[in-house]
Formats: structure tokens, sequence, C-alpha cells
């Protein structure tokens, strides 16, 4: 069937942090008049990416609450403070990292994000956004110069209902009065994304590096196509 809307995650396909976390904790720590080392930071982000992954994988639905999301990043950052020493701070710097991201200048979009978007909507296609996250959502994609593409901004926390459940998917596609038939979601994560569209009974386009592990560039596994950089997602979409 012909293509009548595309529905986006954010984080990892649209944007991506601006500095990391790891620069973010220099940075914040700078602030508060301590030195921290960069490589000792650059090893308290993988740990926190490491605790990240760990709930995801235990309780993967943190993201269908604001409180609880909010509670883990917390929990990141202050495992962070703590291996670099700076328990002392564990009351401010989680809490200035994270009002930081809330922050449209501590992200950046990427590449082909802004050229995908507008040759899509050049041919008539709805957009939306389907994404795990905070209900700041769409303050942030205004922020950033995003928002003016989408008709819908469905975030996991303001739904109650994350990824990979169809749930959020259903959401959108009823916000757009479309078909699951006739629309694709593109998504960066196998699991929440790929699998998560296909439950709903969308056609997926996965980019990025999960994109670039799972196959070769434009490998279609079933009606999942992997292509490793939105440009080549724009290509695809308007094939």
């Amino acid at each position: 069937m012909p293509l009548r809307a595309a529905l986006f995650d954010v984080g990892g396909t649209l944007i991506a942090p601006n500095p990391d976390i790891g620069v973010m904790l220099v940075r914040t720590a700078a602030g508060e008049g301590v030195a921290v080392d960069s490589a000792r930071a650059r090893e308290a982000q993988a740990r926190a990416y490491a605790l990240y992954d760990r709930a995801l994988a235990v309780e993967g639905d943190f993201w269908c609450d604001q409180g609880r999301a909010e509670g883990l990043w917390l929990s990141m950052y202050e495992l962070m403070c703590d291996h670099v020493e700076l328990g002392h701070l564990r009351d401010v710097i989680p809490a200035r990292m994270y009002a930081t991201y809330l922050r449209p200048d501590a992200w950046r979009v990427l590449d082909g994000a802004f050229e995908c978007l507008q040759a899509l909507r050049d041919r008539g296609v709805r957009l939306g956004v389907v994404s795990n996250w905070a209900v700041t959502l769409p303050n942030l994609l205004e922020g950033l110069g995003l928002a003016r593409f989408f008709d819908v901004v469905v975030a996991s926390a303001a739904v109650g209902a994350c990824k990979p459940d169809p749930v959020i998917f259903q959401r959108a596609l009823d916000a757009l009065d479309t078909r699951a038939s006739e629309t694709v979601h593109v998504g960066d994560s196998w699991e929440a994304d790929a699998m998560g569209a296909r439950a709903a009974g969308l056609r997926a386009v996965l980019v990025g590096g999960a994109a670039a592990s799972v196959g070769e560039a434009g490998a279609s596994l079933g009606d999942i196509v992997c292509v490793p950089a939105l440009a080549q997602a724009a290509r695809v979409l308007q094939a």
C-alpha cells in the first residue's frame, strides 16, 4: 500500500546528547569548583549506561512513568558522582545534569534529520513521533526546530505505554487517522523500534548502529529494512 504516514523515534534517531553525560559531568563539577579527570568521567559514563541497560532488562516499562524514568536518570548520575569521588555533591550534580538535558542546547539534531523529514513532508506524508521519553518531549522538539514537522508527538510517559508495546504505536496511528499497513516506523532500537513496530503491524526502518550490527546496509529482514543513516532512510521511504 502507498505510504501515508511515518513515525519516528527520537533519541539516537533524530537527536543525540551534546555533550554526552561523561563530558557533562566534568562541566557540571567544574561549575562547583571541582576538577574531574576526563578518563574517570568516561568510566563513570560506561557504568551509568550499564545501570540503564540492567534496568531496561529488568523493568523495561520504566519509561511509562515520569517519576520512575526521572529516578533512573538521577540514580545514573549519582553513580557517576560516586565513581569520581564526588559523593559529597550527590544532592547537587545529578539534579543539575538532569535539568540541563531538559534544555534543547544540550542536544544536537543528527545529520540528515531535517532533510529526511522535509522530503517526506513535501511528498504529503504525515509525520509523527513515538518515543520512550519524558512528558517534556514536545518542548524539546520545539526548541530544536523539529516540532514543525510533526502532526502528533506521543511520549511514553505521557500516555502510560512504552515501546515495544503496540499500544503506544496505536495511539499515534489513531491521532494521524492512518492504518498500520500504510505507515512506517523509523528508529534505532532493534527491540523497541523494529520489533515494536512489527508487533503493531507497521513496516520498520532501522537506522544507525543497530542497523549496522544487524546486517549489511539496505539488507531486508522480512519487513524490516536496515540502513545506516537517515539520508538513506529517506531514499528508502520515497522509493
